[in-house]
């Protein structure tokens, strides 16, 4: 997903016969319950990448993810 700056994805539980866990970046899981709200937006902080030029992170993405595209596919 693609958001602009003031983007934000709101997500709530409905009531399910089975149970509803957020997993959050593959590691952290949470147990969800009916009327939960999530809400995903874009940080306030930033983040700087060591390491990460445009070539490493596109063969990155092509090894990784067996994927075929390029800066701008």
């Amino acid at each position: 997903m693609v958001f602009g700056e003031n983007g934000e994805l709101t997500v709530t539980v409905l009531p399910s016969r089975t149970d509803i866990v957020l997993i959050v970046d593959g590691q952290e899981e949470f147990l969800l319950n009916t009327g939960d709200v999530i809400i995903s937006k874009v940080s306030e902080c930033s983040v700087r990448l060591i390491g990460a030029t445009q070539e490493k992170f596109y063969n990155s993405l092509q090894s990784k993810l067996n994927w075929a595209g390029g800066p701008r596919a």
